[in-house]
């Protein structure tokens, strides 16, 4: 029970560095001599199995143990320091010294013979708690108990080789992050924080349950609740020894040697209140959780740094959240634990994005996104005659492949609706109407894939398996859509704003209006952004033997999309342009995640894609007429695709120039603010026969050649026959033209879209008079028509335009050949219509701005 007491302090929030203060051995010498009662507990404890049982099915925790961290044969020190306040309160102050708490294994199981478990979880931590306590609760002064005041900081102090705390120079103790470890057959996966929480006049009561008529509740109320969050380390180690015995200090373990994620820092207010009852979906047993709970003043950073020690965020403050759960209930049933929700509804505030700023400038300096809103709701629903909820089933084992650990959750989701704003300026568009449902299997492993291929555990049929946290998702069947577009001024009421299209616009970054899909795959997960991999070539060093990585993410997988339908532009009849019987297929490899003075950075790493549309259609989405049939391959290497602050600021439409020069040259000037986000793409297409050919080229270096050589078995290990194509055939395949073997330059080929919510100008039908006009918004807020000569001194009298969602797009290339063009014949294959095409030089812009028709 003493492991269960302690996850569940390290799961609730901690207190203030200057509230408290770490106590050395005289002071605690002086606190005994004090009035109170101050308890020394030396703990050393082996629990073979702690049982939970309900409705017959048991979650058991097997191989429990506490002791001092990094040694097994010695007790955890603890103290307990209890006394009574003046005014009556009972003061309660608790300290952990270097204790580690581990977890064997975890399993649900009825007979308790399967060796499937959830894996291996322990801990390495110091932690101080106060608290203050009286009697009575939020009701009555008879009844309940009330927590006046309390603080709590669970983290970790450096020791020397003895145990005992090091000091810094003004001899304060050096502390650093508490580390949680999973492990998971042999691979660890270590997270290092620093949790603090503090607050006053928590209350318990058991009061009647408002959620379940005839029955009691424990109400826990939280009016006043604050935390930091500090995740320093996050870190992978594959096995290197087999068994669960952890190696606690991470310079005996490795992991000081692994690359790291960066830093994630938290902080909010919180307040809300939860009921806990008896009885879980089967009312007889389990636990039901019923709560509201508000947010507020969260800022929220990711801290990425390169090379040189520079660091960059990703940084959301402003943050407001409030939800309110209904029904939220855990069962143990059969071989699983199941988690579920009856209605699940929240709004989020974000009041600024920050992306690829400067950590550690004031955020005033720095030019933000704009500000987001969601509002969502996930609830049941019926769709296509399926009833679809919100529940997950965790399973212990993962993969069929990944051992006899591991996570498997079979889930459902229901989001009725959710409406996103996003603010840029003062002007919001909303991406309204967002509904989804679905279910699949998701299995969560660490992964050694050298272990895995060199014992012959894993099918050659069987995606390839990486280093890392995989995530796999098996028959995840799905469906979303977008109804459309609203905009606004900020504040404005979403309903009252006329629906639109304009989610058109975003289809360059593959977002469309609406998709069924079944996905089956994988996406492993590694800490560090690959750098340099093993077995390039280095001139003056020659072939690394080991990948070397810096902060961020690498992510390897292959994503197969089926039985797929895209939505490019649909009415609210249903009818539209679509792509239908689709298949998707998409391999990465290395690919990294980076935050810098650029912004979010995602490098394709080597990707092989291959799109195969069976139709396109006009009209209903599965009988509309056909348009043919659309292939869309893509081989790439170091493509980006890329996240900043900042739209598109002043825009010239119809010219060029500056602002006087644009309209001297008769164009217009936009001037769309120093808000918007700007999201491009930078493909980078290869010709797998260049690659090839570079591989065996004398002309060109050792290491060329020889870094050459390695991505052309990189490519053939994925797909032979990769290539970059586009081609269109008849719906029967019989007969088509194709362009094959496209590639670029190094520089590639850019796709830039810079997103405001921005004033434009629009004309429409005046039904008085039934000509085109300018159409403006009047003082009063209302559309009025205007001739064109006469927009000027409206303009200038206080009219404004109207609102839209403006994206000013760009694509450059420098270079962009094709192989050849063919036409593709059933009967006599492919022939060339001509060979050898090259594009110099290409830049086009066009400025698009979607508003409602009039």
């Amino acid at each position: 029970m003493k492991y269960v007491s302690v996850l569940a302090l390290c799961s609730v929030s901690f207190g203030s560095y200057a509230e408290m203060q770490l106590l050395d051995e005289a002071a605690l010498s002086g606190v005994t001599g004090q009035a109170g009662i101050t308890v020394d507990i030396k703990a050393k404890v082996e629990i073979d199995e702690l049982r939970y049982t309900d409705d017959g099915h048991p979650l058991s925790l097997e191989g429990i143990s506490i002791h001092q961290t990094g040694d097994d044969t010695e007790t955890a020190q603890s103290y307990v320091m209890v006394d009574v306040t003046e005014g009556g309160e009972l003061q309660l102050r608790q300290i952990s010294e270097n204790t580690h708490i581990q977890v064997d294994e975890i399993r649900v199981d009825s007979l308790n013979t399967a060796p499937d478990s959830f894996g291996t979880f322990a801990i390495d931590f110091d932690m101080e708690n106060y608290f203050q306590l009286k009697g009575g609760g939020l009701f009555s002064s008879d009844a309940g108990m009330t927590i006046s005041q309390y603080n709590s900081r669970i983290f970790g102090i450096e020791r020397d080789a003895d145990g005992e705390p090091l000091l810094d120079g003004e001899g304060n103790v050096i502390t650093k992050g508490a580390e949680l470890f999973y492990r998971d057959n042999g691979n660890d996966l270590m997270v290092s924080f620093d949790y603090e929480t503090w607050g006053t006049d928590w209350t318990l009561d058991v009061v009647a349950d408002p959620y379940k008529p005839g029955q009691q509740a424990i109400l826990i109320t939280n009016p006043d609740h604050h935390f930091n969050l500090v995740i320093d380390r996050i870190k992978f180690k594959t096995r290197d020894t087999v068994g669960n015995n952890f190696t606690s200090d991470p310079n005996n373990s490795g992991l000081d040697n692994q690359a790291n994620v960066g830093m994630i820092t938290a902080s909010a207010d919180m307040s809300g209140e939860l009921y806990i009852s008896a009885g879980g979906k089967d009312p007889v047993e389990g636990l039901t959780f019923n709560f509201q709970q508000s947010l507020t003043n969260g800022d929220f950073r990711y801290i990425d740094t390169n090379n040189n020690g520079d660091k960059y965020e990703l940084a959301l403050t402003g943050v407001d959240h409030s939800v309110q759960v209904t029904n939220l209930t855990f069962d143990v049933i059969d071989d699983y634990l199941q988690l579920s929700t009856e209605r699940l509804e929240g709004t989020v505030d974000i009041e600024n994005i920050f992306i690829g700023t400067p950590y550690g400038v004031d955020d005033t300096s720095k030019v933000s996104m704009g500000s987001v809103h969601v509002d969502y709701l996930f609830e049941d629903q019926v769709a296509n005659g399926q009833t679809y909820t919100n529940t997950l089933k965790l399973n212990p084992k993962g993969n069929q492949y990944g051992g006899d650990q591991g996570i498997t959750i079979d889930t459902s989701w229901s989001l009725v609706n959710a409406d996103i704003g996003y603010t840029d300026n003062g002007n919001t568009v909303w991406v309204s109407g967002i509904q989804s449902y679905g279910s699949g299997v998701l299995t969560f492993d660490l992964i050694n894939a050298s272990y895995l291929y060199a014992n012959n555990i894993v099918d050659a049929n069987a995606d390839p398996f990486f280093d890392g946290v995989r995530i796999g998702f098996e028959d995840v069947v799905g469906h979303y859509s977008i109804d459309g577009l609203r905009v606004g001024a900020e504040g404005e009421d979403k309903n009252s704003l006329a629906l639109q299209g304009g989610t058109e616009l975003l289809l360059p970054l593959q977002i469309f209006q609406e998709a069924d899909f079944t996905l089956n795959g994988n996406v492993t997960i590694l800490p560090g952004s690959l750098e340099v991999e093993e077995g390039t070539y280095i001139p003056g060093e020659g072939e690394q033997n080991e990948s070397t990585y810096s902060t961020g993410l690498t992510i390897n997988g292959d994503l197969h999309f089926t039985d797929t339908t895209f939505g490019i532009s649909v009415d609210s009849d249903g009818s539209g342009l679509w792509l239908d019987d689709v298949t998707y297929d998409i391999s990465m490899r290395n690919s990294t995640l980076n935050v810098d003075d650029r912004g979010v950075i995602l490098d394709s790493g080597l990707y092989v894609s291959n799109m195969d549309i069976g139709n396109v259609r006009l009209g209903e989405k599965n009988t509309g007429e056909s348009l043919g049939r659309v292939v869309i391959s893509t081989l790439e290497n170091n493509s980006l695709t890329y996240i900043r602050s900042g739209g598109a600021g002043g825009v010239c439409i119809g010219a060029s120039g500056g602002q006087s020069s644009c309209v001297n040259n008769g164009g217009r000037w936009e001037d769309r603010g120093d808000e918007g986000v700007t999201i491009g793409i930078n493909a980078k297409f290869i010709d797998k026969d260049k690659v090839e050919s570079d591989s065996s080229d004398q002309t060109l270096t050792q290491a060329e050649r020889h870094n050459a050589g390695k991505l052309l078995d990189k490519i053939n290990s994925i797909d032979p026959n990769a290539d970059t194509k586009l081609g269109w055939y008849r719906s029967d395949g019989k007969v088509g033209i194709e362009a094959v073997g496209i590639s670029t330059d190094d520089e590639g080929l850019t796709v830039e879209l810079a997103v405001d919510v921005a004033e434009t100008a629009v004309k429409g039908i005046d039904t008085n008079d039934g000509l085109l006009k300018r159409v403006l918004i009047d003082g009063g807020g209302q559309e009025v028509f205007v001739n064109d000569g006469d927009v000027e001194a409206r303009l200038l009298a206080g009219y404004t335009n109207p609102l839209g969602f403006a994206v000013d797009t760009k694509v450059e290339f420098k270079q962009l050949n094709i192989d050849s063009i063919n036409m593709n014949h059933h009967v006599g294959g492919a022939q060339p219509i001509f060979y050898g095409a090259q594009f110099e030089n290409v830049s086009l812009r066009a400025n698009i701005t979607a508003t409602p028709i009039r």
